[in-house]
């Protein structure tokens, strides 16, 4: 029998699984897709996302809990996936500069724009609002997160032009 070690922290525990498992396909899909469709998709900021809502999703139910004798615990607990988070986006930047991905990072700069819709979505998650609420506050924000780093991308490539014709 397995014992849920978060269980008794939370009022009602985030559900982090389908989000961890989102993450571990978001790094996995990488190879299966350029396996299947012998082209390169880049499908690690899909990971990114998993692990942004991962962590919002702790801060926010460690907030949603009234003061008690595990509070210190449970922020310490909220701490340590922010560490988590921040060590998974160093790692991310490492890998895309070992890769030679040199524009890949841009993703990281997404994290910013999707807040306002990230918060509410995980918000919304630990809440245990209706599906449909929370779908769609997830889909706004990684749409957000995932075209603003795109839009970056673009903005960088588009001064290195201006740049090298100066």
């Amino acid at each position: 029998m397995r014992v849920n070690p978060i269980r008794g922290f939370f009022p009602s525990p985030p559900r982090g699984e389908g989000f961890a498992v989102t993450g571990a396909v978001g790094v996995a899909g990488l190879r299966v897709c350029r396996r299947v469709r012998d082209e390169f998709l880049w499908t690690w900021p899909v990971a990114l996302f998993a692990g942004f809502q991962i962590t919002l999703q702790t801060i926010v139910a460690v907030e949603a809990v009234e003061a008690g004798p595990d509070r210190a615990r449970r922020r310490w607990l909220s701490r340590g996936v922010v560490l988590a988070f921040l060590a998974m986006c160093w790692l991310y930047y490492v890998a895309c500069q070992q890769l030679g991905l040199a524009t890949a990072w841009a993703f990281l700069i997404g994290f910013l724009p999707a807040w306002p819709l990230a918060a509410p979505a995980a918000r919304s998650w630990v809440a245990r609002a209706s599906w449909w609420r929370r779908g769609a506050w997830l889909a706004a924000a990684y749409s957000v997160f995932y075209w603003s780093g795109g839009a970056f991308i673009a903005w960088k490539t588009a001064i290195a032009e201006v740049w090298e014709h100066s």
